[in-house]
């Protein structure tokens, strides 16, 4: 039987050796230790944030604190919160994705 940390190594060793991971793809890797209920979400998670907040110049500060939500919801509900945070990382839709990120919080 693989262990978590089996599952997960590959994805981090691609990375790793890729030098540069987009926003999505790293969206993916916490996406995979959010399922994995791994040790490394919650610094991956808020890693991501991070990357989210610099690289998007369109999102608000209410759009991050509602995307630091959708991302506390995703090993909960992974489909609808991991659809939510990828619009986010799309610079021509974030302001609907924004919408749809509120609209997921309170729903």
């Amino acid at each position: 039987m693989r262990s978590s940390a089996d599952t997960s190594s590959g994805p981090e060793i691609a990375a790793k050796e890729m030098g540069y991971v987009s926003l999505r793809d790293a969206l993916g890797l916490v996406a995979l230790y959010a399922a994995e209920d791994s040790p490394k979400y919650g610094k991956a998670a808020t890693r991501w944030l991070g990357r989210l907040a610099l690289e998007s110049d369109d999102l608000s500060l209410e759009d991050l604190q509602v995307a630091a939500s959708v991302l506390q919801a995703l090993p909960s509900r992974p489909d609808s919160a991991l659809g939510v945070l990828t619009d986010l990382t799309r610079p021509s839709v974030s302001g609907a994705a924004a919408r749809a990120a509120r609209s997921f919080t309170h729903g």
